[in-house]
C-alpha cells in the first residue's frame, strides 16, 4: 500500500461501448490504496481527430492521451497495454521531460509473444524500451522468466490477475437449467477455430460462432457451425448470460490469449471449454472450474463437448465453481490490490 497520497496518470481508453469501466480495467480501484487516479479524456474532434487517428494508426502510439498527460502532476504513469505505452516509453528512454522524471508502470499483454518472433536487433530495441519502465505488470506469471531471458531486468516484472467487472458480467435472473445453446467467441490472433471444427466432427452439437471474418480465412465452416460475425458489447454480455457453454479454443501463446472471454463467460455463469495453455492454466483448472483440452487436440475438445451433452449436472457444478472462483480471485479489486504493492513511493 502506498505510504502517501500519490497521483497515477493512466494512459488507456475505456473499451468502446463499455462505460462501466471508466477508466479501463477498473483501475479506479487504486484509489482504495491511497492513489489519485487521473485519466485524460480524448477530446479531439473534426479534422484534428482525423489527423490524430491517422498518426496513431501509422505509429502505433497513443499520441493524444500522452500529450494531454504532460500537464498532469503525476507521481506515476500507468500505461494500460503495450500499444498505449509505446510513446511514453520512447520519451522516457530518451530522457525527455516531463516523462523522464515520472515513474512508469506498464501493463504488458502481447510483448512476450511478439519478442519471440522478432529479429535479434528489433528484440534488443524493444527490450531497451521495456527496461526504461520502472515496473512491468503481466497477466500470467509464466511470462516473467521469458521476459528476463530476453534481457528485461530481473525483478522488474510482476504478475497481477486480470479482473472482471462482476457487477456487469453476472448470470442474470435465469437459472442455468434454462440456458440453451453453445457459442464460440473471440477474434484475437490466438484463436484456433480449426481445432474446434475438427472436434465437432461426429457430434450433433450446433454452435454459433462470433468472430471476425479474418479469423476464418482459409477455413471451411462445418454445416453445424453458424457464423454470426461480431456484436456490440451489451449483446455480447447477453449471449454469455443465455448460453450454457462458451468455447474458447486457442493456440499456445506466451500470454493468456482468450482469458477475457473465458473469464467473462465464467463470471456470467456459463461453462467454459477452453485450451490448457500454460498461461491460461493460472486462471482455470480442468474439471473444477472449466473443461480444458490440450492445444491442437481435437479429440480432447470433442470429449469435453460430449461431457457437455451427456452430464449436465457435472457441467452445471463446474460452471458454478468457475463463477465462484471469478468472484474470489479475478476482480478489479484483486487486480489492483496486487498492483498497488509495487507502486511504492
Amino acid at each position: 500500500m502506498s505510504t502517501k497520497l500519490s497521483t497515477v496518470l493512466v494512459l488507456g481508453d475505456p473499451q468502446p461501448g463499455a462505460p462501466w469501466l471508466e477508466p479501463p480495467f477498473g483501475v479506479l480501484e487504486l484509489e482504495r490504496h491511497g492513489f489519485v487516479v487521473v485519466n485524460p479524456r480524448r477530446r479531439a474532434s473534426g479534422l484534428l481527430k482525423r489527423v490524430r487517428d491517422v498518426i496513431e494508426h501509422r505509429t502505433n502510439m497513443l499520441v493524444e492521451d500522452t500529450v494531454r498527460g504532460v500537464g498532469v502532476r503525476a507521481d506515476w504513469v500507468l500505461a494500460l497495454l503495450d500499444n498505449n505505452a509505446n510513446l511514453v516509453l520512447l520519451l522516457k528512454k530518451w530522457g525527455l521531460p516531463p516523462y523522464r522524471a515520472r515513474r512508469l508502470a506498464v501493463l504488458v499483454c502481447w510483448a512476450t509473444e511478439r519478442l519471440q518472433r522478432m529479429a535479434p536487433h528489433e528484440r534488443q530495441n524493444q527490450v531497451e524500451r521495456l527496461n526504461s519502465a520502472d515496473v512491468l505488470f503481466v497477466l500470467s506469471s509464466n511470462q516473467i522468466p521469458l521476459l528476463e531471458s530476453f534481457g528485461v531486468a530481473p525483478g522488474k516484472t510482476h504478475f497481477i490477475p486480470l479482473g472482471v467487472e462482476m457487477s456487469y458480467f453476472n448470470p442474470g435472473p435465469a437459472p442455468w437449467e434454462e440456458r440453451c445453446g453453445v457459442v464460440a467467441i473471440g477474434q484475437d490472433e490466438g484463436r484456433d477455430y480449426q481445432t474446434m471444427f475438427e472436434a465437432l466432427e461426429g457430434t450433433d452439437l450446433q454452435v454459433d460462432l462470433y468472430c471476425a471474418g479474418w479469423n476464418l480465412e482459409g477455413l471451411e465452416l462445418p454445416a453445424q457451425v453458424t457464423w454470426r460475425g461480431t456484436v456490440p458489447r451489451d449483446e455480447y454480455r447477453e449471449i454469455l448470460r443465455r448460453s450454457k457453454a462458451v468455447i474458447v479454443p486457442t493456440r499456445e501463446f506466451a500470454y493468456p490469449t482468450g482469458q477475457s472471454v473465458a473469464l467473462e463467460a465464467s463470471a456470467a455463469g456459463a461453462l467454459v471449454l477452453s485450451t490448457s495453455t500454460t498461461a491460461l492454466k493460472e486462471y482455470f483448472e480442468h474439471g473444477v472450474t472449466a473443461l480444458l483440452s490440450k492445444p491442437l487436440d481435437p479429440d480432447g475438445l470433442r470429449q469435453n463437448l460430449l461431457t457437455l451433452l451427456e452430464d449436465e449436472d457435472r457441467c452445471r457444478e463446474i460452471a458454478t465453481r468457475g463463477q465462484e472462483r471469478c468472484r474470489e480471485r479475478f476482480t478489479p479489486q484483486a487486480m489492483w490490490s496486487a498492483a498497488a504493492r509495487h507502486l511504492t513511493s
